[in-house]
C-alpha cells in the first residue's frame, strides 16, 4: 500500500482512475464517504469476553443482545485501561466501519484520504499514522493520503 502526504505524490493512474474514499476522524466520531455511500459511527467497540478471548460483537450504536458486552470508546486515554491497549481495538474498528459500505462497482481498489489525523495524537501517542495505515492495508486500500 502506499503512504502519501499529498494526492499529488501519487502516481497519474491512481489519481486519475482509482475509487477515491475519504475518512474523517474526530474524537467523538468516524466518518467514511464513498461514492457508493456513507457510514458514520462512534468510536465505540463492543466486545464479548469468553473464557481468555475477546470478540467483537459490534461497533458504534449496534444492538447487542449479550449481557457481558463491554463497551469501549477506543479515542479515550482511558480505553487502554483494563483491556488492554487499544491499538488492536482501532484497527478493528476501522475495518469493520469500511466493511459496511456498499462494496465498489469497480475493479480497482479504493485510495482512502484521511482528514483529522492530528485530532487523535494524545490519544494514540502520536502513533495515529501508524495504526491507521495497518487497518487501510488489512481493508485492502490501494494507497492512503495522510496530511
Amino acid at each position: 500500500m502506499y503512504l502519501v502526504s499529498h494526492l499529488d505524490e501519487l502516481n497519474f493512474f491512481l489519481r486519475r482512475f482509482a475509487p477515491r474514499m475519504t475518512l474523517r476522524l474526530a474524537p467523538d466520531s468516524v466518518e467514511i464517504t464513498s461514492a457508493e455511500g456513507h457510514f458514520r459511527a462512534a468510536p465505540v467497540v463492543i466486545f464479548v469476553e469468553e473464557g481468555n478471548r475477546r470478540r467483537v460483537a459490534g461497533i458504534g450504536d449496534d444492538c447487542v443482545t449479550n449481557s457481558s458486552g463491554s463497551r469501549v470508546n477506543i479515542f479515550t486515554s482511558d480505553s487502554t485501561g483494563k483491556h488492554g491497549p487499544n491499538d488492536g481495538l482501532v484497527e478493528t474498528f476501522l475495518y469493520t466501519a469500511f466493511s459496511r459500505l456498499p462494496k465498489s462497482r469497480g475493479i480497482m481498489r479504493a485510495v482512502v484520504v484521511v482528514e483529522n489525523l492530528n485530532s487523535l495524537d494524545l490519544v494514540l501517542s502520536g502513533r495515529q499514522r501508524e495504526i491507521i495505515a495497518g487497518a487501510l492495508e488489512r481493508w485492502g486500500a490501494v494507497a492512503a493520503v495522510m496530511s
